[in-house]
């Protein structure tokens, strides 16, 4: 597997919120690899006075990098983030759900801003949601939404009992819910199965709950209507076969 095949990512990880996806991405990544992964401290103020080069400096990052992925949930953490990806030449900046920014427009737009069109800069309300765009001029990013982001599975079921014998993962969500989903649908009756999916990844699903007025509702819900659409896909597919 040449370089143009594979995607390098740096992980920064604060109060172990990147935990699933180091996880994940160590357990099935095969074109996507962890080359570092930089602890930032859990307490933090809520504002950052200070120059943040003494927390993560361009120094700290290596050469060959192609995704930034920061879990650290702090706006101004955010902010350098896209001062990091610019000045080290990473082409692409991943943000969880978990951080400010995917919440906050206009710190997205800021972050844009600052990487003054040389860093593609990926914030979707979900990771479960990422796909492969041709829109986006960033390959490296295209290679990672291949392997990780919209569920698609594939699934057998038992022509007797009409339930679920094997579930196979074609791509899964980066926090690696799918998965876990998965393997528990292994016995359910196939007309259960859509509903089961999707109560099954809240209980993986990391990101956020409730509703507000102002975000509307959380992350968690997007997350569950992604994995029962994706087993309604991969049941439709069998029935047809089997017929």
């Amino acid at each position: 597997m040449g370089e143009k095949d594979s995607v390098n990512v740096l992980i920064i990880n604060r109060n172990n919120n990147a935990e699933q996806v180091i996880e994940t991405i160590r357990k099935h990544g095969k074109k996507v690899k962890i080359v570092k992964i930089i602890e930032v401290s859990s307490i933090l103020p809520d504002f950052i006075d200070e120059d943040m080069e003494n927390y993560i400096s361009l120094s700290d990052i290596p050469e060959g990098v192609d995704i930034l992925y920061p879990f650290t949930a702090h706006p101004d953490f955010s902010i350098h983030s896209g001062f990091l990806a610019k000045n080290r030449g990473i082409p692409v900046l991943l943000f969880p759900e978990i951080d400010p920014i995917t919440r906050q427009l206009g710190l997205k737009r800021e972050v844009e801003r600052i990487t003054e069109g040389k860093v593609c800069v990926i914030a979707p309300k979900t990771t479960c949601s990422i796909t492969p765009s041709s829109t986006l001029n960033c390959s490296k990013f295209n290679i990672f939404a291949e392997e990780l982001g919209v569920p698609e599975l594939s699934v057998k079921i038992d022509e007797k009992t009409g339930t679920i014998e094997k579930v196979v993962v074609h791509r899964g969500a980066p926090c690696g819910a799918t998965w876990g989903v998965a393997e528990l649908l292994i016995g359910t009756h196939y007309s259960d199965a859509v509903r089961r999916a999707g109560l099954l990844t809240q209980s993986y699903c990391a990101g956020t709950r409730g509703y507000d007025l102002i975000k509307g509702a959380g992350s968690i819900y997007t997350a569950a209507k992604i994995h029962a659409k994706a087993v309604e896909r991969a049941l439709k597919k069998a029935l047809k076969t089997d017929k």
